[in-house]
């Protein structure tokens, strides 16, 4: 499951090996691939009596797909198989929701036989984003808040103005690779050495990105403030704490999970994962591997993650 503002897609966009969907596929692995709630790739309501036009489409935030879209997944997944259990990968917001399915549900880890999380994501009191800090300070996001239902969503085909974005950017990326990876980094981190294979970046540019709600954008900076794992506080609510002890119990059936962090990672950083894993069961843990150099999009996308990812991942399924 891929993480926020992304989309299922995240894992077929570098090349060869380096792509972890197609060399689990390639390894006989039944692969099936989520796309969360409010993504280009996701966008329909369940009875089309809302639109992604419409406010009351865009009220929810990762709550809803820890709650309710994951474990519908899992279980579509599973109805289709025929099996007991499958292999779970989440990048981070996709580690976010399997957390809080695993707090809320004791019966939610008898249906997955191990868990790897890529930049894993409860806690983001740590986050440092240069880019998130900027819309805080000059206002952007006080604007956003007031006059958005979505945040950099540009579905193809819902207005002029996706159309456009969709048909430029690609050839922007063409004329200036480095520089616009450059404002990408300004969200996710800097390396020391690049690690993207810019020939390949226009296939991303062209495929991502995959959009969510402002309410979902909301929820993470709720928490990035409070240095809590909550639910979304509502008008009117008090802030309410995921009893996060649960998940030492309820994802004991697990046989194995496996951690992977980015040392330049700054919306998933090493302070936050240091809160999250004393919460997990340790006999469980088999690896929390740190991974020189890494920002919060090498672990799919990086022209070296068949080595520094793929192969560990590889050897876990």
């Amino acid at each position: 499951m891929h993480g926020l503002l992304d989309l299922g897609g995240t894992w077929f966009f570098n090349e060869g090996t380096k792509a972890l969907g197609p060399l689990l596929a390639a390894n006989c692995n039944d692969l099936w691939v989520g796309n969360n709630r409010g993504t280009v790739n996701s966008y329909r309501y369940v009875n089309d009596t809302l639109t992604d036009n419409d406010a009351k489409y865009w009220d929810f935030s990762f709550d809803e797909m820890g709650m309710y879209d994951l474990p519908a997944f899992v279980d579509f997944v599973l109805e289709h198989t025929q099996k007991e259990k499958l292999i779970y990968i989440g990048h981070s917001q996709g580690t976010t929701q399997f957390w809080i399915q695993s707090i809320i549900n004791d019966q939610f880890a008898h249906k997955i036989k191990a868990m790897a999380g890529l930049a894993p994501i409860m806690y983001v009191g740590n986050m440092s984003s240069i880019f998130v800090d900027l819309q805080i300070k000059v206002g952007i996001w006080d604007f956003m808040q007031r006059h958005l239902y979505s945040y950099l969503y540009f579905r193809e085909g819902r207005n002029i103005a996706s159309d456009i974005l969709n048909f430029c950017s690609p050839r922007l990326i063409q004329l200036l690779p480095r520089t616009v990876w450059t404002i990408v980094q300004t969200l996710t981190g800097f390396n020391e050495k690049s690690h993207m294979d810019y020939a390949r970046f226009p296939v991303v540019v062209k495929n991502d990105v995959g959009g969510s709600g402002i309410k979902n954008i909301e929820h993470y900076f709720q928490n990035m403030v409070s240095n809590r794992f909550s639910k979304l506080q509502r008008p009117g609510e008090p802030l309410q704490d995921y009893p996060v002890e649960n998940l030492k119990a309820n994802l004991a059936p697990l046989d194995e999970i496996l951690l992977m962090i980015g040392d330049k990672d700054v919306l998933s950083t090493i302070p936050d994962l240091h809160r999250l894993v004393p919460l997990l069961p340790r006999e469980k843990i088999s690896d929390v591997i740190t991974i020189p150099d890494y920002h919060h999009l090498d672990y799919m996308w990086a022209g070296d993650a068949d080595v520094t990812v793929n192969e560990r991942l590889l050897e876990f399924v």
